[in-house]
């Protein structure tokens, strides 16, 4: 374990200033862009369900119809095409961190969008649905704690308790997702890093995999429970902090209402640092497994070709129309969301 984490930091650390650009304009992206697609897909969900809102009760009517089953088709792609992308970039970031060698931010920019481009071509759907598995996996892992970031309605929550039935196909899920999550935990550095056809993946996967199965779940388990208690004790330190300085200069009654005040402000940032780290930290992880694996193959290819001049053409009228009608597609979408929330008398979703 020792060497995995160290090669996962060596990964990490290299590039770190192109990996925390990429990252907040990454999340940025998601946040005006695909954040606020999503949420005009859920509100069209619910208008052509039939109904002005959603409440605990109406949730597993409004779930099942087909309109809906639709609509979250559609959003799970979009998201896992967001999440795909996000595991390209990394992909090249660490290889080149791997290999200690330097990556400007301009050049990610291009080669990630390339690379994109020709994964998504080549491998569809092959490469979508790891990616996808790999985000639920770490998401499932958070589901409680300060990195939490999926919430599930406790009506949905209170269904699966009081059925049997559902206890188990949820529990036989989880189970099955992460077996393939292991199983597939190699796929998108072998697509991205190697273009290995989806045969030689699974082929590749299965020797690189035997006798490490168990090793490699206990590794990510255990390093996602550290992680979650690097990021509670970094945030009760953050507390105490406050809370003496606040006490030294004002007295304790003044610290105690100071301190409940900027309780949920501490809480929010450290939530916004778990999740712009969530997901390299973890994929950072997955890599030092994949390398160590073609290490010892001595298979070990990279994605660093010769250098090019690269150069981004904005002046072409191909990439004015780009820009423009990528400017265009963001002022609509941030502008529809903005006006359904201003028309909307109540919360949808209650």
């Amino acid at each position: 374990m020792k060497k995995t984490l160290q090669d996962a930091y060596r990964s990490i650390s290299y590039n770190f200033k192109e990996l925390l650009f990429f990252e907040l304009a990454y999340r940025l992206l998601g946040l005006f862009i695909i954040f606020p697609l999503l949420r005009l897909l859920f509100e069209f969900s619910i208008t052509l369900s039939g109904y002005s809102y959603i409440t605990n009760q109406l949730l597993i009517d409004y779930a099942l119809k087909p309109t809906t089953l639709i609509l979250l088709f559609i959003l799970l792609f979009v998201l896992a095409l967001y999440v795909m992308i996000e595991l390209i970039f990394l992909s090249i970031i660490f290889d080149y961190g791997y290999h200690d060698k330097n990556l400007s931010f301009k050049e990610l920019i291009v080669l990630g969008l390339k690379k994109s481009y020709d994964v998504y071509k080549a491998y569809h759907i092959k490469v979508i649905l790891p990616a996808f598995l790999f985000f639920i996996m770490v998401e499932l892992l958070h589901i409680v704690g300060i990195a939490q970031t999926i919430n599930l309605p406790n009506e949905l929550i209170d269904v699966i308790n009081n059925n049997l039935w559902l206890q188990l196909i949820f529990g036989f899920s989880v189970i099955l997702g992460i077996f393939f999550f292991i199983e597939t935990a190699f796929h998108v550095n072998f697509y991205t890093i190697e273009q290995l056809s989806p045969k030689e993946v699974i082929k590749e996967s299965k020797v690189m995999l035997k006798k490490k199965r168990l090793e490699m779940m206990g590794e990510f388990i255990l390093v996602n429970l550290l992680f979650n208690i690097i990021l509670y004790v970094f945030y009760f330190l953050v507390i105490l902090i406050v809370g003496y300085v606040i006490s030294w200069i004002r007295g304790s009654a003044y610290a105690l209402s100071a301190i409940l005040t900027i309780l949920y402000s501490v809480y929010s940032f450290v939530g916004f640092i778990a999740t712009i780290t969530l997901i390299p930290f973890n994929y950072a992880l997955v890599s030092s497994w994949y390398y160590e694996g073609r290490e010892k193959q001595g298979k070990v290819v990279s994605t660093i070709k010769k250098k090019k001049k690269i150069a981004l053409n904005l002046t072409s009228k191909k990439s004015k129309l780009i820009v423009a009608g990528t400017l265009l597609l963001l002022l609509v979408i941030n502008l529809s969301s903005v006006l359904t929330v201003i028309a909307t008398p109540r919360a949808q979703l209650e």
